[in-house]
């Protein structure tokens, strides 16, 4: 039996139609396999990236505590008298009458009006 011409352009519709939507199925398959490989690589990427900034900061962990060290060893008052005298300033312990003790809360009037430093030694 001979098919009509109708007959024949719904079965060409129809394979038309089975090819389009394998095309967007592959096409929607292949979308989703590159993206998860993106993905996969960024977390790999984020991965490196985070160890480095780990062990940056293990690193000025270690620098912060050495420092830490030497400054509490370098303001020791035995190792301050040590650099005045390399450093030969000249600077003695302060006379009695140069001391001044403050009670607790806010200084006195007078204090605020007089000199913090005098032009003679």
């Amino acid at each position: 039996m001979a098919k009509t011409k109708r007959q024949r352009f719904q079965a060409g519709h129809t394979q038309g139609l089975d090819v389009v939507l394998v095309l967007i199925v592959c096409t929607l398959i292949a979308c989703a396999g590159v993206g998860y490989v993106w993905q996969k690589e960024q977390i790999v990427q984020l991965g490196k990236k985070t160890k480095r900034l780990e062990i940056r900061i293990d690193e000025l962990k270690h620098r912060e505590e050495t420092l830490r060290r030497d400054g509490a060893r370098l303001s020791t008052s035995r190792e301050l008298e040590a650099q005045l005298r390399r450093m030969n300033l000249g600077l003695t312990p302060p006379k009695p009458d140069q001391i001044i003790r403050l009670p607790d809360g806010a200084p006195p009037d007078n204090l605020l009006k007089a000199p913090l430093f005098s032009a003679n030694p």
